[in-house]
């Protein structure tokens, strides 16, 4: 049995934040890792996305650039290249991860954790080499506080013929691109790539419960729907996936539509469910009390096992990277230095990106959640096509939008974008949000003209 002060098992974001602010406070930390450090972010997330998304916009980068006097010859993509370089990049990733943890001292142990108890004050972590924990190396560590880090994974539909459907994280790895795609969900990840296979030439249909982007802004929904028509993809709002079958040519979808009880089907190369992910718990942890089928936590990220912490896409919280960061970091310093900024674990804003074309950013409250809080707002809203479009005779459109408070205060209470370069402005602008900036402090900025940025500081 070997003795730590804290055991990280996953190692994702939060898990290696955790860890390494751990370590470098001076405790003996091991981090339990069966997979490719860096979690999903790293491997089948945040960082192969945006790959695939700069991939997919150089198509229109070619077109606009003949606007502008550049004699293109015909684009060729090739999809195999792509995938090789992606990969290339994700193993530099994980070796960077590994170096960096090795530095700062902490353990890292290539297996899979299997909760086995709590005795002596001490937390008892058995290794094994599957995630079921049915292959035990034999080996048992243990340390009075462990944290929970290993995230989640795709949710598989459960309709008939759903084993020949795709899940999200195999789209990072296919050998060839599609020549029809249909992606099953209308959320960040469906919508995404939904958009990337269509920049890529793929015909795109999505199928989509209810309404695109479910919690988002409604003029950021109205922006992406105006989007995704001028890429041709086509959604299917309001209709239920009822069965896949396996075709001569590929697979067949059958699906129904909220006001036609008469069932549709759809032919397509590979079909991709996108309906949300669900967390992965250690074995032995099963026990552990949820909430909104997430791990429950208290202020201080404990669970309902005293010493067992949880970060990350196991909770309620945002399931974005920047936020388990966060949370790995708050938790190691709550516990092993007295460098927390806070007693309690809290974030005042999440600023939140969607790399779709057009790109959304958003920070703060949408209409719909000021209005169910009867909160008294006021809108200010632009919605223009940028100066780089109007050479190439690119039809995108920028869209911004400013939602303040009702009064002679006009402090802001949401900031949503629509445009290549919402991510980066909203990233600057939700450093005065979390500041309280108010309308009257963006309308002192001067603006940086000619620029997109501009708009924010000249609303009326």
């Amino acid at each position: 049995m070997v003795d730590y002060d804290f055991i990280v098992i996953g190692g994702g974001s939060g898990g290696v934040r955790a860890a390494r602010i751990a370590a470098q406070a001076g405790a003996k930390v091991a981090l339990i890792e069966g997979s490719a450090l860096g979690g999903t972010c790293v491997n089948v997330g945040c960082v192969p996305k945006k790959l695939f998304t700069y991939a997919a916009q150089f198509g229109q980068d070619f077109q606009d650039a003949k606007g502008y006097g550049w004699s293109v010859s015909e684009p060729q993509f090739d999809w195999p290249t792509l995938i090789s370089n992606k990969d290339r990049e994700i193993k530099r990733l994980n070796t960077i991860y590994a170096a960096n943890l090795k530095k700062t001292g902490v353990e890292i142990i290539a297996a899979w954790g299997q909760y086995q108890g709590f005795e002596d004050s001490q937390h008892q972590i058995a290794l094994s080499k599957d995630l079921a924990g049915k292959s035990l190396t034999g080996e048992v560590i243990q340390a009075p506080k462990i944290l929970l880090a290993t995230g989640g994974e795709p949710r598989r539909p459960s309709f008939p013929g759903a084993e020949h459907v795709l899940l999200s994280d195999d789209l990072f790895y296919l050998e060839r691109l599609p020549k029809r795609l249909v992606i099953i969900g209308g959320g960040y990840i469906a919508l995404e790539f939904a958009c990337i296979f269509a920049q890529l030439g793929v015909e795109v249909h999505v199928m989509v419960r209810s309404e695109i982007l479910r919690g988002f802004d409604e003029d950021l929904q109205a922006w992406l729907s105006e989007g995704l028509e001028q890429l041709k993809v086509q959604v299917h709002l309001q209709s239920s996936v009822q069965a896949v079958t396996k075709t001569e040519t590929g697979l067949a979808l059958t699906y129904s539509r909220a006001d036609d009880e008469q069932a549709q089907t759809l032919e397509a190369d590979q079909i991709c469910a996108a309906i949300g992910r669900i967390i992965r718990l250690p074995t032995g942890l099963e026990a552990l009390e949820l909430e909104q089928a997430q791990i429950k936590v208290d202020a201080q990220l404990q669970t309902s096992v005293p010493g067992c912490f949880a970060v990350g896409d196991l909770l309620t919280t945002p399931a974005l990277t920047p936020v388990a960061i966060r949370q790995g970091q708050w938790l190691a310093q709550t516990l092993f230095s007295d460098q927390a900024p806070t007693k309690d674990w809290h974030l005042p804003s999440v600023p939140t990106a969607v790399f779709t074309q057009p790109s959304l950013a958003t920070v703060g409250a949408t209409e719909a959640e000021l209005r169910e809080c009867q909160t008294a707002y006021k809108v200010y809203k632009s919605d223009f096509r940028p100066l780089k479009h109007v050479l190439a005779a690119n039809t995108s459109r920028v869209g911004i939008k400013l939602l303040v408070s009702k009064d002679a205060r006009e402090q802001v209470l949401g900031l949503h974008m629509s445009g290549a370069e919402g991510p980066e402005l909203v990233q600057a602008l939700a450093v005065g949000f979390d500041l309280g900036m108010c309308k009257a402090d963006l309308d002192r900025t001067l603006a940086v003209h000619p620029t997109v940025g501009e708009e924010w500081v000249t609303l009326n």
